[in-house]
């Protein structure tokens, strides 16, 4: 795979989008999408659409304007979901090689991120005064796979524009192929797209490898320095699919044609036959009024009021309907969203319900300790997702002393201080419980 032909594919394409939709931007990245529904379903019915963002709401006397995009409303739906994968990965204490690092921590929320929202991630060793990790978005590098063994990656590439003039772009490659890291420089024609790595130095541009201007440049290396980190789950593409994208599409086109605030403007509530309505040489759809009076042709119907309450009631199983497809792809529910109370559910009940945002979330954060043990030597270990309870901890714990697989001092050591489990025992033994034995 060439540059040009990685910068043709969805993953790159879609990373920006795909980035605003996880700052809480659908407005701005579904509002054109919510014009054209507009367009399609209320043409004709009290609303017309003049330009890509102004809605023409007919009153008595004059046409009153308002933005479409004041009117959209938004859905965070992906965006949660993203969040509460990096949350569920860093939740409870997490150690490399037995010690704590909030750098590393850090690091680990941001690959997921990425990972979610784009598929993959290029992590990068960096030595310096202490070893740090860049990382690299699908925006800045692609894979090339070798030709002949299937699966097998033949070079990671990153990819930095250096230099962008009326004719070409420049792009300073930084490939890595095993045991080896090679530097050159790509020109890109705009017009014809045809790229080509330079021999010579264009006039005005500033290389950044070799004092003596060489358009090529290589170093030997012992130990690898990048890891691609893929959301293993969509096979290295993001969690906002094709399908999941329209999904959510449909969440904010829905929710803003049935809310009450388009409502009062678009009025949708009114069906209209085919008799009362008149067409320009466009296309455009019109009400045929004389007075105020809608006039029908004959053979139609008499218009048709629409009850709210059976609209709201369709809208909202439309809605579910749609959830349930993110739901269902992004192995997510509203529990593990925190839409649900769960005060009263205990560690194991919350485990059964969210098994498969936990195993989701595993695979995820394996993927992540897999780089850092590669290219930092340091072993992972991550708390549980969820963690039991205190109650939940001392019944374990319990079992485990009176079978004889765990010491006393141990099973203290795993619930509380000497003190709490001491307490915990005379309450146990005063209500009549048996179970403990001195050693």
């Amino acid at each position: 795979m060439t540059l040009i032909e990685y910068m043709q594919t969805y993953k790159y394409e879609g990373y920006y989008r795909n980035e605003q939709i996880f700052k809480e931007d659908s407005t701005g990245v579904f509002y054109k999408d919510v014009i054209s529904r507009i367009k399609l379903e209320l043409m004709g019915a009290g609303a017309i659409v003049q330009g890509d963002n102004v809605l023409t709401g007919f009153s008595e006397s004059k046409a009153s304007y308002s933005p479409i995009c004041s009117l959209v409303v938004p859905s965070s739906l992906l965006s949660a979901t993203t969040s509460a994968y990096i949350s569920y990965s860093t939740a409870g204490d997490i150690l490399f090689n037995g010690e704590e690092d909030p750098y590393l921590v850090k690091k680990i929320k941001e690959i997921i991120k990425i990972q979610s929202i784009g598929g993959s991630v290029l992590v990068k060793k960096v030595e310096g005064v202490e070893t740090y990790l860049n990382l690299y978005t699908p925006l800045s590098y692609f894979t090339v796979m070798d030709e002949f063994i299937q699966d097998v990656v033949e070079s990671y590439n990153i990819f930095n524009k250096i230099m962008d003039n009326e004719g070409s772009v420049v792009y300073l490659i930084e490939s890595h192929i095993e045991g080896m890291i090679m530097y050159r420089y790509l020109k890109v024609d705009k017009e014809s797209q045809e790229q080509q790595y330079m021999d010579t130095v264009i006039e005005g541009m500033s290389t950044a490898i070799g004092e003596d201007l060489l358009m090529y440049s290589f170093e030997l290396i012992n130990d690898p320095i990048v890891y691609e980190v893929e959301n293993i789950c969509f096979g290295g593409e993001s969690d906002y699919t094709k399908d999941n994208i329209a999904r959510l599409k449909e969440l904010v086109v829905t929710d803003t044609i049935n809310s009450q605030t388009f409502d009062k403007i678009s009025n949708p509530l009114l069906a209209l036959p085919e008799e009362a309505l008149e067409y320009d040489l466009n296309g455009n759809a019109k009400i045929n009024l004389q007075d105020r009076v809608i006039i029908i042709r004959e053979g139609g119907n008499k218009p048709e009021q629409i009850k709210l309450e059976s609209k709201i009631e369709q809208a909202q199983i439309h809605k579910g309907n749609i959830e349930n497809g993110i739901f269902s792809s992004l192995a997510i529910n509203k529990t593990a969203l925190g839409l649900t109370d769960v005060s009263q559910l205990s560690g194991e009940a919350l485990r059964r319900m969210m098994s498969a945002t936990i195993a989701r979330v595993e695979e995820k954060r394996t993927e992540v300790a897999g780089a850092i043990y590669y290219l930092l030597d340091k072993k992972v270990s991550y708390s549980e997702v969820i963690e039991p309870s205190f109650d939940e901890k001392v019944t374990g714990v319990e079992k485990a002393v009176n079978a004889g697989v765990m010491s006393q001092e141990m099973g203290t050591s795993l619930v509380s201080s000497v003190e709490d489990w001491e307490k915990i025992k005379k309450e146990r033994e005063a209500d009549g419980y048996r179970g403990f034995e001195e050693e």
